[in-house]
């Protein structure tokens, strides 16, 4: 064997290595995963958290290989896309998102923009996994959409009929974000209570999106809450207090006590 033969089986034996670690690394295949949500303006926290979590546990897979499906092991990549709680741009992130292959989207949060990508994920039969509680989404014929979290119908008649039973509770109110979602289950929420035997007292009031001061809207759905009792009974007590310390306190006199005879001082 010659010098330039050995040179020739050395540079062979060196690529070799390199080439398997190459064909590993792409056999390992990819799950594509989208996110179709609100991640901008006021609503951003909802379409956010759902990013977040994507990410992480996207995250917690790939660190260990990957997640297995099937015995095989498939690298996830998540595709964050936010819809700016925009009908028509979460149509648009929908087609985009499938046709890039992605067959298995979360998102979108609210019951309109869910609503709107439900024709795109039946036709290109994506799996939907939407954080927003319309019963059309879920009710055949519709047969693309798999319900994120408890919805507020399932879980809010529970609830009220445990304050009800187990609290005493008489009363209920409703306040919901000015917005077609809440709107909608402040009226199934109240609708539950009555049937409960409850007495509803604010069932239609609402707030603005960005609300941060809650006092004003609390006082216009709570009856409690508009009277000024609370205030009247504090400023009594703050009027008595500033009487008292304004009172003139009595002056204590210093009593003298007779010394006995042993105790008074005698002259050397």
């Amino acid at each position: 064997m010659n010098k330039r033969t050995r040179l020739r089986l050395a540079l062979v034996a060196a690529a070799v290595p390199w080439a398997l670690l190459g064909a590993s690394v792409q056999a390992q295949e990819v799950l594509k995963i989208g996110v179709n949500g609100v991640m901008s303006g006021e609503a951003a926290s909802w379409g956010l958290v759902n990013k977040y979590c994507a990410e992480t546990t996207a995250d917690m897979y790939n660190a260990k290989g990957g997640v297995d499906i099937g015995g095989k092991k498939y690298k996830i990549e998540i595709v964050a896309l936010d819809d700016k709680n925009d009908p028509k741009i979460s149509i648009t992130n929908a087609e985009k998102l499938t046709s890039q292959g992605v067959r298995y989207i979360i998102g979108p949060n609210i019951d309109t923009t869910a609503l709107a990508v439900k024709p795109v994920m039946e036709r290109t039969k994506a799996l939907n996994f939407p954080y927003a509680f319309a019963k059309e989404l879920y009710k055949a014929p519709a047969n693309a959409s798999v319900l994120g979290m408890v919805a507020s119908y399932q879980v809010g008649p529970i609830m009220y009929d445990y304050l009800k039973t187990k609290k005493g509770v008489k009363s209920i109110a409703f306040l919901a974000r000015n917005e077609s979602d809440a709107k909608n289950q402040q009226v199934e929420g109240a609708d539950a209570a009555k049937k409960l035997g409850l007495n509803v007292v604010a069932g239609s009031e609402s707030y603005e999106p960005g609300t941060k001061d809650f006092m004003p809207p609390m006082r216009s759905c709570c009856p409690a809450w508009r009277r000024p009792t609370h205030r009247c009974s504090t400023r009594r007590r703050a009027t008595s207090a500033s009487r008292a310390r304004s009172r003139p306190r009595p002056r204590r006199t210093r009593r003298s006590w007779p010394r006995s005879r042993a105790q008074r001082p005698t002259a050397s």
